[in-house]
């Protein structure tokens, strides 16, 4: 792509140095009007790998002998026009587009034609009625050194370029391969928050299952249905977790993320979401991701245990920080005192939301009572706390 436009700025010099040639002998008037037309054909198909590269410069590319017709050309038209003209500049965008197009070697070959061609029009001046100051060092020696010059240059803008895009694709496959890191790290942080307990939790199940049927039918039985309900469990955090990695919505602000997912937990779930979600509020990806992953928890939550019929869900700003907050108008619970206890409960989707809030260093609080609903509420600042914030709170008031 760099290369592409560094040969579309040469094609453009060249275009110019053909306009003003074209310019110049209308002013002069002194030519005829066949060699204007020439001219106007050059621009034309100067014009056409200009406006077309993508098609016309890998031709270019892979044919040298297209350009070489074009050198033969300049050299023609510079016989007719004479070394003094403005397309003199046009010969030497052609020894630039030389080493571009084709490197070092090109460079060498296609600056040496030109210079022989140079020389042969100053030779063919020199046998006609041209001023004795055409045969200057100037003529012979300075301006014809422009065309290696400007052919080496081309080639090494080429080498810097080709340097440059390998540089990019390799910082491309590292960013790549650092973020494929990530999210193995992150698909593991994810097993274990939430897959992981519940098949520990089963496998202990299982294993004192042949104990219960064997004590205590009518409890087997029991034991097996709660067994079957938590594969059951299982089953569903492996599809929460696989879609919670296929749409992480990093790419979205966390407000827009936030009304997405409320939006589509609503019109599946059928219950009622209110949204209060301040648009000005965003986070890093880091504790987007976290508190996107803290809002489908706790809206599954309500859909699993609230009963509830209308949800609200608030994203404010808080002390230059975000405050998330889920609350529902369902049969609500007594949360107990020590926080610790819920996961003893079986509350381990709370667990799992205190310790994402952790994770980005904020704080999760949760207020319910019996018959009066829940509200969940993640508090993340805007600055690294300066003591760790406290995982979970409970408090029996209701929201």
């Amino acid at each position: 792509m760099a290369v592409m436009g560094l040969c579309q700025l040469v094609l453009d010099v060249r275009m110019i140095a053909l306009a003003v040639t074209v310019i110049g002998l209308a002013v002069a008037g002194d030519r005829s009007g066949w060699l204007t037309l020439t001219l106007l054909a050059g621009l034309f198909a100067s014009y056409v790998p200009l406006r077309r590269w993508r098609r016309v410069g890998p031709t270019l590319m892979r044919h040298p002998l297209l350009l070489g017709a074009d050198v033969a050309f300049a050299v023609v038209v510079l016989a007719l026009t004479g070394t003094s003209s403005p397309f003199f500049y046009f010969t030497v965008g052609t020894a630039m587009l030389a080493g571009i197009l084709y490197g070092g070697r090109g460079a060498v070959v296609f600056s040496v034609l030109l210079v022989l061609g140079y020389w042969a029009v100053v030779a063919l001046e020199a046998g006609t009625a041209q001023p004795p100051a055409s045969a200057t060092f100037q003529t012979l020696v300075g301006l014809p050194a422009l065309y290696p010059i400007t052919a080496v240059a081309g080639a090494s803008l080429r080498r810097v370029l080709e340097r440059q895009a390998a540089a990019a694709e390799a910082l491309r496959h590292a960013g790549e391969a650092a973020a494929a890191a990530e999210e193995r790290a992150r698909l593991a942080r994810e097993m274990h928050d939430s897959v992981t307990k519940t098949l520990f939790g089963i496998g202990l199940s299982a294993a004192a299952l042949a104990d219960w049927v064997e004590r205590d039918p009518a409890a087997g039985v029991q034991r097996a249905r709660a067994l079957a309900g938590a594969a059951e469990t299982a089953s569903r955090e492996v599809r929460e977790l696989i879609a919670c990695l296929r749409a992480d919505r990093l790419e979205e602000t966390l407000g827009a993320a936030v009304r997405e997912l409320a939006a589509r937990w609503g019109a599946r779930s059928g219950v009622q979401v209110r949204l209060e979600v301040a648009d000005a509020v965003d986070l890093d990806p880091a504790g987007r991701y976290e508190l996107v992953c803290v809002l489908r928890e706790a809206l599954a939550n309500v859909e699993r245990h609230a009963a509830a019929g209308r949800v609200t869900v608030a994203l404010r700003a808080v002390d230059g920080g975000a405050e998330l907050s889920v609350g529902d108008d369902g049969r609500g619970f007594t949360p107990p005192a020590d926080p610790a206890a819920l996961q003893t409960a079986g509350h381990y989707g709370l667990v799992g939301m205190g310790e994402r809030a952790r994770r980005i260093g904020g704080a999760l609080a949760l207020r319910s009572r019996p018959g009066e609903g829940t509200t969940v509420r993640v508090t993340v600042p805007g600055a690294p706390p300066a003591a760790p914030a406290p995982v979970l709170s409970s408090a029996g008031a209701g929201s």
